[in-house]
């Protein structure tokens, strides 16, 4: 007898919970109709994510020519044209304050690789990930967020 009650108790219950979520359903699915987005709004909203999303503009720095190590006697040449893309637009200044040290450390760096290596596109890539990791290393932030080359020579 008490089984009787208990099952019943649980067909009952389960038969609620069945209707709640059949009536929520229905009422989603027929009744509720959601608000349709304002196209002001949303442009305004597009354009202040643009803002937040766009690209900061590249540092530029002088061309540079660079005297390389090479094992025969010929004198060997590195010259590049490089511009440094910041994570933010307001490490442009600490960009500009340490001008020198970024030339130094570039061409300490370039200076210590092969010219043969720097000849090839996995010594320019390394070239360029050097130069990144020293310069935030240096600045003691993470300013560089990419290195661009807009001319590359080994001469």
């Amino acid at each position: 007898m008490i089984n009787k009650h208990i099952d019943t108790f649980l067909y009952l219950i389960s038969f609620l919970a069945t209707i709640a979520a059949l009536s929520v359903l229905v009422y989603f699915q027929y009744f509720y109709a959601p608000p349709l987005p304002d196209n002001a709004i949303e442009s305004q909203k597009f354009i202040e994510g643009e803002k937040e999303n766009s690209y900061p503009k590249e540092f530029e720095l002088k061309q540079i020519i660079v005297n390389l190590k090479s094992k025969s006697k010929r004198l060997r040449f590195l010259e590049i044209k490089i511009f440094l893309v910041p994570y933010d637009q307001a490490h442009k200044k600490t960009l500009e304050q340490n001008q020198d040290l970024i030339y130094d450390s570039i061409i300490d760096i370039a200076s210590g690789m092969d010219p043969d290596e720097l000849n090839t596109l996995s010594g320019k890539l390394i070239l360029q990930s050097r130069i990144v990791a020293d310069l935030n290393k240096l600045l003691k932030t993470k300013i560089v967020k990419e290195l661009h080359l807009s001319r590359y020579v080994v001469i």
